[in-house]
């Protein structure tokens, strides 16, 4: 097999293989052989394996956060924010995993480093909003809560009406209560629903695709990743320009959003706009140097 340019390797091959069948833990074995430059592995192919081995990292800690799997959770976070300490929903999972074992200071920590990446990420700031709550510093707390279901209006206004009401009563458990409920409204339905958009993509069925990111933008339209799924979806189609609509509103929220930088180049090259395709792919370097995906395509 031979990858973007990179002349096979049979434990990259593997892990590749593995990935797309959804056995993650051998996904993460083969691979990790390539990446550590076992196995014979080339420049290239350590920095395409370290790249797909975030992936399977990321993926293997969603199944185990579903499953209230904290340690492996955090773990396998760990493990991909090493390969991919740029983006921000590594570090709100794990602010998430931490919250959920009352590691405040750390789940603070975590949670602002996504924002860090993302000033505007709603979903970080509520759940930044229910660690200072936690904590004690319910003025603050409160003033993140109401700033977030202003950037996210999927977020549960109505649980944050509650925990306004509450705390004016002292009632502050069943604030805290509140505001944790609000802070994971509809997180878990929308990672299924881009985990099952993506891999129909990968089967090829993008009409089932299109479905589960349609009702996704229609849960969060404000969310970065969606609108990237969502332009994955129109370039499957080969509607180019819906695409790349998509993926600019994704970089309107999230100006330094990798995945959606590289895949507005490819819609842009689809396109035949060459010019635009190679300043997307440019900038992508600038944000990853080591990328060697975006210094194939440019090479192209």
């Amino acid at each position: 097999m031979q990858v973007l340019g990179v002349v096979g390797n049979p434990h990259y091959d593997a892990g590749l293989s593995y990935l797309d069948q959804g056995q993650l833990e051998m996904a993460v074995i083969e691979l990790g052989k390539v990446a550590s430059g076992a196995a014979g592995a080339t420049r290239g192919q350590m920095k395409l394996a370290r790249f797909h081995l975030g992936q399977a990292h990321q993926q293997l800690a969603e199944r185990h956060i579903q499953r209230h799997q904290w340690t492996a959770a955090e773990e396998h976070l760990r493990e991909a924010l090493q390969i991919n300490p740029h983006y921000p929903d590594l570090h709100y999972q794990l602010a998430r995993v931490l919250c959920s074992t009352d590691r405040l200071p750390e789940a603070l920590k975590a949670v602002r480093q996504a924002l860090a990446l993302n000033a505007r990420y709603a979903r970080a700031i509520a759940l930044e909003a229910l660690i200072l709550y936690r904590q004690g510093d319910r003025e603050s707390a409160l003033d993140r809560a109401r700033e977030s279901v202003e950037l996210e209006p999927a977020l549960d206004s109505n649980a944050l009406r509650d925990a306004q009401d509450r705390n004016a009563a002292g009632d502050y458990e069943g604030a805290a209560a509140s505001l944790a409920a609000m802070a994971e409204t509809s997180v878990d339905e929308l990672a299924d629903l881009l985990r099952s958009a993506r891999e129909k993509l990968k089967a090829g069925a993008i009409a089932e695709a299109e479905s589960f990111a349609r009702e996704a933008v229609r849960l969060s339209p404000d969310y970065p990743d969606v609108r990237n799924v969502m332009g994955q979806v129109h370039l499957a189609k080969g509607e180019h320009l819906h695409a790349v609509n998509e993926f600019k509103t994704a970089l309107q929220k999230n100006p330094v959003f990798l995945a959606a930088v590289i895949n507005l180049g490819r819609a842009c090259r689809a396109m035949g706009n060459e010019d635009a395709a190679r300043e997307a792919f440019r900038k992508a370097l600038v944000i990853d140097p080591d990328n060697e995906e975006v210094r194939e395509l440019l090479s192209q």
